[in-house]
């Protein structure tokens, strides 16, 4: 009834994730391009960008570009003739730890075949991510900025939830725009067949 109270934007997101996680992306995106339209200053408007940008990144192109906690520069488009798994996660999430496991056992699988993992940790607290890292050791890049669930690195595609996966071909396209770990085996052995 209100379409530009202030309220409006949030109550807007709620919707779209509602809709969203109920696999109804066709009024997902229509509620998201609401907050772009009705919004374009609000910061919950490039949370909507970044998720209009997720649900239609099937056989396109994506950017992603950061530092990793260790000071060395991420960029997707170096990987290009890869299959690269990116993976949101963060310390916090223990769902997101279990599955390192099953993306260590990808990786050891499949990286002499072409696979290539970039994770992307939302952790808000630098330090903490460190500290899990020297007891991890995982052997794949950690891209971390300040902001976590909120930041860039969550809103230019959209982050709701963690663990968030999406699968890069070979050929820099989106594969997969969402993927679950137990999942991941059966389609990298479809993929190096």
């Amino acid at each position: 009834d209100f379409p530009t109270a202030p309220d409006s934007a949030e109550a807007m997101l709620q919707l779209a994730i509602a809709e969203e996680f109920g696999g109804n992306d066709t009024d997902a995106r229509t509620w998201y391009r609401r907050i772009v339209t009705n919004f374009p200053e609000d910061r919950r408007a490039a949370k909507a960008r970044g998720a209009l940008t997720r649900l239609d990144s099937e056989g396109r192109t994506i950017t992603l570009r950061g530092t990793t906690i260790t000071g060395q520069t991420v960029d997707l488009s170096a990987y290009r003739g890869k299959t690269v798994l990116i993976h949101y996660w963060a310390t916090w999430c223990e769902p997101c730890k279990e599955e390192l496991k099953l993306l260590e056992a990808a990786r050891k699988k499949y990286g002499a075949k072409g696979f290539e993992l970039i994770g992307v940790s939302l952790d808000n607290d630098a330090g903490v991510l460190k500290q899990y890292l020297q007891s991890a050791r995982l052997a794949w890049p950690q891209v971390h900025e300040a902001g976590g669930l909120d930041g860039r690195l969550a809103n230019e595609l959209g982050i709701l939830t963690l663990p968030t996966m999406l699968l890069v071909g070979a050929d820099g396209r989106v594969t997969m725009r969402s993927i679950h770990a137990a999942a991941l085996d059966a389609k990298l052995a479809d993929i190096y067949k």
